[in-house]
Parts: C-alpha cells; sequence; structure tokens
C-alpha cells in the first residue's frame, strides 16, 4: 500500500509499505491531514509480473460508458461472386 502526504506540494512524500505496517507509519509522521491511503495489489511489485498490462482498453472490457458491442458479420456480398 502507499501512504501519500500532501500529493501535488512541494513536500509531498509517499511511503510505500506492507499494509500492516500503515497505523504504524501514519503514526510516526504524524499524519493527520491530506493524506491518501492507496492499496492495490500494482504496488506489490513481487506479485507484478513483468508481462502484467491492463485490460483497461481490451476489446473485451465493458463497463457503463463502454457496452458490449455486438459482433458484426463482416463477410460482404462480393465474396458470393456475381451472377
Amino acid at each position: 500500500m502507499a501512504i501519500c502526504f500532501r500529493l501535488g506540494w512541494p513536500d509531498e512524500k509517499i511511503w510505500v509499505v506492507p499494509l500492516t505496517q500503515m497505523a504504524q507509519v501514519t503514526r510516526e509522521q504524524q499524519l493527520e491531514r491530506t493524506t491518501m491511503y492507496l492499496i492495490s495489489p500494482a504496488l506489490n511489485p513481487e506479485a507484478a509480473s513483468p508481462n502484467a498490462r491492463s485490460r483497461l482498453y481490451h476489446p473485451e472490457h465493458t463497463h457503463l460508458f463502454r457496452p458490449r458491442v455486438q459482433e458484426v458479420d463482416t463477410s460482404s456480398d462480393s465474396d458470393r461472386g456475381t451472377l
């Protein structure tokens, strides 16, 4: 997980620590405000595969604003020949 303090400011600080250390680091650094906690498997370099890629833009990925599209038959009349 990442503990992000004052992101975007000149004094920003980021700690990447195991989840079990979140409370300890927060107390030690006296982080009370403007702190964001980011918990994601992507932050674990040991678990991440070097070939892992996001599927966000994969054609099969759908969501509210990108519904599943029905496959269209791409064969045309010209493939059948002429009479």
